[in-house]
């Protein structure tokens, strides 16, 4: 549990830090910038920073003359170490793990495991329901035209990759799925350039395996199901995940051809019949809409100092969030 806590705590910092990062550098920051910086994140929320701790000690031992101080009970950590393990609510950890507080422990053990067993149930049973659905309506699709598009957009990605082309005859749905073998639902459009544009976009979240980092945000969702920042981090990530795609896709484009897709994506919403777990979990979601054609059809040019300028402060929030690594506690190391 307390290593549980260490990690919800790590990664509600890195992600406290990401918003403030991006209301700060907004005008700085490009859309796949954001979409980096979040899977980063991700990853904190994934994995400890207790790796860290022991260069962490050698390193603020040499700095300190080499002292150590024995109070924390951790051997060989120095001055500036022990300061920070120090800090209001660092050694909470260790101190509730005493005899007369393990049966909390135990049931705060057994809630948390009893509602990532229920979540994670759930969402498998959905998962593969909605899968199941899905390849039930879905249809082969066979066109030379499409297929020589899907050619030119994994020339251009570096793809060697296959994907299989589908569509579900009646529905406005276009999303990416699979990991090991991946497939596009392409909806039906009125034009070749329509057409181009939605393939392009899914192209990339197949590149990029989006499906896959959609799978880690959902264990994330189900492993740290109390945190109200983890709710927000889904949807924050869902929405840079879609416009980061829409900034590549219009990147070169011509103002009429960034209408034509930013008038593609509202119709599509309109017409979408099916709120789907698989793909985008934004569904009919009007705002994120409008938010989207927004950034399409404002797309900001931005120098590579601003860029550099943002993705260093971004480090030294990685680098001040993995200072955590020295509040785990020894024994488990």
């Amino acid at each position: 549990m307390i290593y549980l806590l260490l990690i919800t705590f790590a990664g509600g910092m890195l992600f406290s830090s990401y918003l403030i990062w991006q209301k700060m550098f907004d005008n700085c920051l490009t859309e796949a910038m954001k979409y980096r910086a979040l899977l980063l994140v991700l990853l904190d929320y994934l994995v400890p920073w207790v790796w860290l701790k022991r260069p962490y000690e050698m390193l603020f031992t040499v700095f300190s003359g080499g002292e150590t101080v024995n109070h924390t009970g951790v051997k060989g950590i120095s001055r500036v170490a022990a300061c920070l393990a120090e800090l209001p609510g660092a050694n909470e950890g260790c101190r509730i793990l005493g005899a007369g507080n393990r049966k909390w422990i135990l049931l705060a053990g057994i809630v948390w495991g009893s509602g990532v067993i229920v979540l994670s149930a759930a969402k498998m049973v959905r998962y593969f329901y909605e899968r199941k659905l899905i390849m039930a309506l879905t249809g082969e699709c066979n066109d030379d035209g499409l297929e020589k598009l899907v050619k030119e957009s994994k020339e251009e990605l570096g793809y060697k990759g296959r994907v299989k082309l589908l569509r579900i005859p009646g529905e406005k749905i276009s999303l990416a799925m699979g990991v090991k073998a991946p497939a596009i639902i392409l909806q039906e459009t009125d034009t070749v350039r329509e057409q181009n544009f939605i393939l392009r976009h899914e192209m990339l979240h197949t590149v990029r395996r989006d499906a896959l980092f959609m799978l880690f945000l959902e264990l994330l969702s189900c492993l740290h199901w109390f945190n109200p920042l983890i709710y927000i981090l889904r949807r924050n990530f869902a929405f840079v995940k879609e416009t980061s795609c829409d900034e590549w896709v219009v990147r070169g484009c011509t103002k009429e051809e960034c209408t034509t897709y930013a008038k593609l994506i509202t119709d599509s919403l309109g017409r979408r019949r099916r709120n789907l777990m698989i793909g985008s979990e934004l569904g009919k979601d009007y705002r994120h809409a409008s938010r989207r054609v927004k950034l399409i059809m404002q797309r900001k040019e931005i120098s590579r100092l601003k860029k550099c300028v943002a993705v260093s402060f971004f480090v030294l929030f990685l680098a001040a969030d993995s200072l955590t690594a020295l509040l785990y506690p020894a024994f488990f190391l």
